[in-house]
């Protein structure tokens, strides 16, 4: 899942790709995120699920909202933080013991340039995708 999320970082300058998130950092490597995804996918139970993943796709009016509000180079921040928040929304929703907020959760963001799925959105103004695993110990 990291390596076909990475597709677009391809040919880009190191400046230009784009990182991983979470709740402590807003430049997660993409190794660590493996490592990180990894250590946690070891022995997966019949009964639980393990892995989860969220899709935040604004759409053109949205996106139209929060370039006019914040600026088309501030829409992917915006967007990253709106992520972190709903995954303080998921972690209340998660009916796991000991899971409060999204600091319990080992997850991971992206957020993906939309530019490459339709030419008429402009240039990274982004969805995110978000990669939930199981509650850290």
């Amino acid at each position: 899942m990291v390596q076909y999320l990475e597709k677009e970082n391809k040919g880009r300058n190191r400046e230009d790709q784009g990182l991983w998130f979470n709740v402590q950092q807003r430049d997660v490597l993409p190794q660590l995120v493996r490592v990180g995804i990894d250590g946690i996918i070891t022995k997966p139970s019949k009964s639980d699920s393990n892995f989860f993943l969220i899709n935040i796709s604004p759409g053109q009016k949205e996106l139209d909202h929060l370039i006019s509000k914040h600026g088309k180079d501030a829409v992917g921040d915006v967007l990253k933080e709106f992520g972190v928040k709903m995954m303080d929304e998921y972690a209340h929703n998660f009916k796991r013991p000991g899971v409060k907020d999204n600091r319990n959760l080992l997850w991971f963001g992206k957020k993906l340039s939309i530019s490459i799925f339709a030419t008429d959105f402009p240039k990274d103004v982004a969805l995110i995708v978000l990669l939930i695993f199981e509650t850290q110990n």
